[in-house]
């Protein structure tokens, strides 16, 4: 056993009164799923335990090569046989069995007899690798007939084929649990099978093969889960413990055991029993953020259904393995995974939910069509409502004239009370030869159920076959509008769907209105969308790079191109597969932020992603056969700021005296604080979390007297600043999590008594975990001449040009377009400071532009587009 991408392969050592004696490997894979499954190992033990001092079993765990070693739950089982009546493990299962008949013959593959070697525990028969043993029964075994193999040496996939008439299978391979060291190893026969092929995977010794049945004796059980673990590092020459919490009992928490460390367990003594098992939850990997295996590389997406989500700050994440679909959830930011459940047999879920449940949506398969299931998890209790998910939507071959038809996964939305679903669907037929795509919608609100035709496309050909990418789901509330009470109302919810016809045009729909609009055409396909902080976030592959967009409105705010393929767009992040095959992300801020989440020289694929309070999470699919799910966290050091607020050089200002605000129609220039109240309204990235509120006031020298200013979150008072004349104040308080009405935040700042000052910056920020504190300092933090460019760089009513001055000077702004021709100039003298100057574009055509900036001896040039 041991490293590569096979898997590792865990050593039981069991204390007998003396010393810890190696017993055999466990978490051994079933062929022909590798090491990495998720699965149950129930193993007899060869070594009696024998109680400590203490009374309590020692057994001790150790990876034996260079992989990781994820055990979720552990027991020891002690059963008493009753005489003329043994114990087997069969299929996970511990179950009691009584010898019924016997073996009349056995060959091997050169046609030489065994019989003597397969009949007896005092010799064996010495297979090599590629060997098999043809043998035949005195009689055939009832229903309930097995047969129980002892001395297995050394880890190799061996398989059962059962025949009559011949040798030749008549049925699906058993494929029997490889183990290191001798065992009990069991197999069920079916009914009226008298001959079976044993096949080899790898060189081994067997005997003694006894035919058996079932016994309707029942065994007595006792059972004991581990009363102390520790984690014990190898490497030191003391048991220096490494603190792992406490082994899974009932909530499925992973414990991890690295190559260089052992797994102390302590388990309660049980009463003198015939055999005593061990039952085992977990898996192997060569990988330390595992979260678990699948035999395929679709794992974590086909296409780009959204599969990693966040309620009430736990993680849910649904995987395929085994063509079925698995759901899992993290309660610590994405460090340990429950144990998880199997919402039914297919492929391609999606996820959303609510504050009361998760949904998860998926594909299932057959000859005859396909059905798309949905199943509603209980987020309080981690359990499913059904074994086997809700039929949504059902779909077969009406017509033979029908070439075929395919669905693509799922894609899932939640919002005011009403879950939607969305899919796409491809027809062919021949007569006449046509192939049309369909996007379908289901609207449900636990009450009624809407199935919607949202598009349709049709071809006058018959296409081939091929991948059907999903369309993409998202909804959200616009944002805020503002009366002139300054009262905030939040808008009405929105839902929009993008999807991709016969991979030929990206289209947009608004399902409030049913506007499309077509974003992009050619070569284009698998489009994912989310929508954050009143702004949709848009990605799609296009000519073998990724477009990733930001948009309000129908107006393209930002917009760039990735190498890579297969995104996936959560929140301001788009996740993606770069062009090293590793897995990448985009965040798109007031500073954008670019990096690798795994590099690795095994390909990866299909990434899912999420942004938490200061931290961004992606899982994906690694490796060339098996696959793992593997999961990386990086912290995500940005402010959370107000958009067009802020500069992307690191300064002491969070945001900066002079950069603009709007309300309605009407353009603010100054952040300074009048007879009245100043209202900011901040979009956050999430509606919960710790931040901090920091505000930096001036008063200037002129006045005379103390100001006093309240300040309100959410019309929640976080308390008042007391200012004296000539000083910077510093104010800083913690924003209380239950004041967040939505992800929009109100800051009001209102004057009780004093006169006017200056706002110099303020900002909210995610980082920060220290007391309240205030702070008086007589001078105005340093600021430098630098310029810090233009935003945005594709635009169409205007952009805003953000400069410092650390003195008075002349400022000068040229726009010329790509014919040399100057469309504007604007000359102007400003002093010591922060600026965002805005330059209206209403009589520019769309183009390219250059804008030329000059501030005393600082000289810029920046290019930028202007599209309609």
């Amino acid at each position: 056993g041991g490293g590569g991408g096979g898997g590792g392969c865990p050593i039981l050592y069991v204390w007998d009164g003396s010393e810890y004696r190696e017993d055999n490997n466990i978490l051994p894979p079933s062929y022909p799923y590798p090491a990495g499954q998720r699965w149950v190992d129930v193993y007899r033990l060869m070594v009696t335990p024998v109680p400590d001092a203490s009374g309590r079993y020692l057994f001790r765990i150790m990876e034996n090569g260079d992989n990781y070693t994820y055990i979720d739950r552990l027991e020891l089982i002690a059963v008493s046989e009753p005489s003329g009546v043994n114990s087997c493990a069969l299929d996970t299962q511990i179950v009691p069995y009584e010898v019924a008949g016997s073996v009349k013959s056995a060959y091997d593959n050169y046609g030489i007899g065994v019989y003597t070697y397969v009949t007896s525990d005092e010799t064996f028969f010495p297979a090599d690798s590629g060997d098999f043993i043809k043998i035949t029964l005195d009689n055939p075994l009832p229903d309930t007939g097995m047969i129980v193999g002892y001395n297995w040496l050394k880890p190799g996939h061996d398989a059962v084929e059962y025949g009559e008439g011949g040798f030749k299978s008549s049925t699906e391979p058993y494929y029997l649990t490889p183990r290191k060291n001798r065992s009990w190893v069991a197999f069920p026969l079916p009914p009226g099978v008298t001959r079976f092929t044993i096949h080899f995977g790898n060189a081994r010794n067997a005997c003694n093969f006894i035919p058996g049945r079932k016994s309707q004796t029942a065994l007595s059980f006792f059972r004991a889960l581990p009363s102390r673990i520790e984690v014990v590092s190898l490497k030191k020459s003391t048991k220096a413990t490494v603190s792992p919490g406490v082994l899974a009992q009932v909530d499925g928490r992973t414990v991890l055991v690295s190559p260089d460390q052992a797994l102390d367990l302590e388990i309660p003594s049980l009463p003198q029993a015939d055999a005593y098992y061990v039952k085992i939850h977990g898996f192997t990997s060569p990988y330390e953020n595992a979260i678990g295996m699948s035999e395929d590389k679709t794992a974590t997406g086909y296409n780009n259904a959204r599969r990693l989500i966040e309620i009430n700050d736990v993680l849910y994440l649904a995987y395929t393995s085994r063509h079925k679909v698995w759901i899992t959830c993290s309660y610590d930011e994405g460090v340990n995974w429950e144990l998880p459940l199997c919402a039914g047999n297919g492929i391609a879920p999606a996820l959303c939910g609510c504050d009361t449940a998760v949904f998860i949506g998926w594909l299932e398969p057959s000859l005859n069509g396909y059905t798309l299931r949905y199943n509603v998890l209980s987020p309080y209790t981690f359990s499913l409502t059904s074994d086997t998910g809700f039929i949504l939507y059902r779909v077969s071959l009406p017509a033979p004239s029908f070439v075929y038809v395919l669905s693509s996964p799922p894609s899932l939305t939640w919002i005011d009370g009403k879950l939607y679903y969305l899919w796409k669907e491809r027809q062919a037929d021949w007569d006449p030869a046509i192939t049309r795509e369909k996007l379908y919608l289901v609207v449900m609100d636990g009450v009624t159920v809407d199935t919607v035709l949202l598009a349709e496309v049709t071809k006058a050909e018959v296409l081939p076959p091929v991948e059907v990418y999903s369309p993409s789901i998202t909804s959200g509330y616009r944002g805020i509008t503002i009366t002139p009470l300054s009262k905030v109302v939040r808008t009405e919810p929105e839902v929009w769907v993008v999807w991709d016809p016969f991979d030929e045009k990206i289209s947009l729909i608004r399902l409030s209105d049913t506007a499309k609009v077509t974003v992009a055409e050619g070569d284009v396909k698998n489009p994912s969308i989310d929508f954050s902080t009143g702004y949709i976030y848009l990605a799609w592959e296009e000519d073998s790079v990724i477009r990733f967009q930001q948009r309000i409105d129908g107006v393209v705010k930002f917009d760039t191109v990735l190498l890579g393929s297969q995104p996936l767009v959560s929140s301001s992040v788009v996740f993606y597969r770069d062009e090293e095959e590793d897995i990448s992300f985009l965040y798109h801020g007031l500073e954008n932020v670019q990096g690798k989440m795994d590099d690795t020289e095994t390909p990866s694929f299909y990434p899912q992603g999420i942004i938490g309070e200061d931290y961004i999470l992606s899982v994906w699919t690694e490796g060339n056969g098996p696959y793992y799910i593997l999961r990386e966290k990086k912290s995500l050091d940005v402010y959370i700021l107000s958009e067009d607020v802020g500069y992307p050089e690191p300064s002491p200002f969070l945001a900066f005296r002079d950069t603009f605000y709007v309300l309605g129609d009407r353009f603010y220039e100054s952040m300074d604080v009048g007879d009245d109240s100043l209202v900011y309204v901040v979009p956050l990235e999430k509606t919960r979390g710790r931040y901090d509120l920091i505000l930096y006031f001036y008063y200037p020298s002129a006045v005379k007297g103390d100001a006093v200013y309240r300040v309100k979150v959410d019309e929640v008072s976080l308390g008042s600043v007391r200012l004296i004349p000539d000083s910077l104040v510093i104010w800083e308080r913690k924003i209380p999590g239950n004041v967040f009405k939505d992800s929009l935040v109100w800051i009001k700042i209102e004057r009780i008594k004093g006169d006017r000052v200056v706002l110099s910056a303020f900002g909210i920020d995610k980082r920060r975990h220290s007391p309240a504190h205030l702070f008086l300092s007589p001078e105005i933090p340093r600021i430098k001449t630098k310029f810090y460019g233009i935003t945005p760089n594709i635009a169409s009513d205007k952009i805003l040009v953000r400069f410092s001055l650390g003195w008075s000077e002349e400022v000068e702004i040229k726009i010329y377009d790509v014919a040399g021709r100057c469309r504007k100039k604007i000359l102007m003298e400003k002093g010591k400071g922060m600026y965002a100057v805005p330059i209206y574009l209403v009589d520019f055509p769309p183009g390219t532009y250059f804008l030329f900036f000059r501030a005393g001896k600082l000289e810029e040039k920046r290019k930028f587009m202007v599209v309609k």
